[in-house]
């Protein structure tokens, strides 16, 4: 009997990104255009994001904008669709802002006070993307 070895190839996910929870009662339309007109962003919507789960698809619209000056790309994701959620531990959180490549902790600090400033956004805190097994899967072009 011949012996066969098995090689295993082993990537980490990109984590090269921030990702901040953000809970408010407005549709995602609503919220983007609030967020241009308070932090001076131009999210415009992109092809929502597809993931299947147990046999169902779920669909989450998307809010895109990419800063030239910062080299930053922001994405408004949605945290809820007709048939279930993003992150199943963060029912509470309504959307996620993803922001790539991480631009540290200063602007982030920033970014969420301004955030928490905005009188729609209720709460917002940032993410630890190892904590939710779901994160990993948010990889945007």
């Amino acid at each position: 009997m011949v012996k066969t070895k098995k090689h295993r190839l082993l990537l980490e996910p990109d984590r090269d990104y921030h990702l901040t929870a953000i809970a408010s009662h407005e549709k995602g339309y609503h919220l983007s255009w609030i967020l241009n007109r308070k932090l001076g962003t131009y999210f415009t919507r992109s092809t929502d994001f597809h993931i299947s789960r147990k046999n169902t698809d779920l669909f989450f619209p998307v809010f895109i904008w990419k800063d030239e000056k910062k080299m930053l790309t922001w994405h408004l994701i949605s945290n809820r669709s007709e048939n279930g959620f993003l992150l199943n531990e963060l029912k509470n959180i309504d959307f996620l802002l993803h922001i790539t490549p991480n631009p540290g902790e200063e602007f982030i600090r920033n970014l969420q006070n301004h955030l928490k400033n905005i009188p729609v956004v209720y709460t917002c805190f940032p993410l630890n993307p190892e904590k939710y097994q779901a994160a990993d899967s948010l990889q945007f072009d």
